[in-house]
């Protein structure tokens, strides 16, 4: 709390008056929260499916984030798998997305200070070729934008199956 005190207002008629005061809390500004995460397998096939987890931390020691937010537009050659139903510990929700869906949404979680919140959605690859998959940034309602989080995983070619 920060008190200003202003002196006393005087005049040639009227003399001395009286002091003015104004108080304000002064909050330190919280630290956005950090995003990070990973593909369960560095190399798939096209069809084969992997995990992409996700890891969303709270910097700020005792104070809460709400909203956290943030999208996942996954690169051309990978979706959502029909497997796919991501576990979480985030607040003990499930969270569940659609097969074939292309962009990974979350939104409007609260972790508290100190705390991380971890979930996995799995992914199909549907092409060939290196896939970089970078999120947009992580955002809270209390603190500005966050980082963003960059995995990669190759898919290949399925091994072709010899026959008789």
């Amino acid at each position: 709390m920060k008190t200003n005190v202003t002196g006393s207002v005087q005049s040639n008629e009227g003399g001395t008056g009286n002091q003015a005061t104004a108080q304000i809390n002064v909050v330190s500004a919280q630290s956005p929260p950090s995003i990070s995460k990973s593909f369960g397998a560095a190399s798939i096939a096209v069809g084969a499916t992997t995990s992409l987890t996700f890891t969303i931390s709270n910097p700020n020691a005792s104070a809460s984030l709400t909203g956290i937010f943030f999208q996942d537009p996954l690169p051309s050659g990978l979706v959502i798998a029909n497997t796919s139903v991501g576990g979480s510990l985030c607040g003990g929700a499930l969270m569940g997305f659609n097969p074939g869906v292309t962009v990974i949404t979350f939104n409007g979680e609260t972790i508290p200070g100190g705390g991380s919140c971890i979930f996995s959605v799995n992914v199909t690859g549907t092409s060939t070729g290196m896939k970089t998959n970078v999120t947009g940034p992580v955002k809270s309602n209390e603190a500005g934008p966050g980082n963003q989080a960059t995995a990669q995983i190759t898919v290949n070619f399925p091994v072709p199956q010899a026959s008789r």
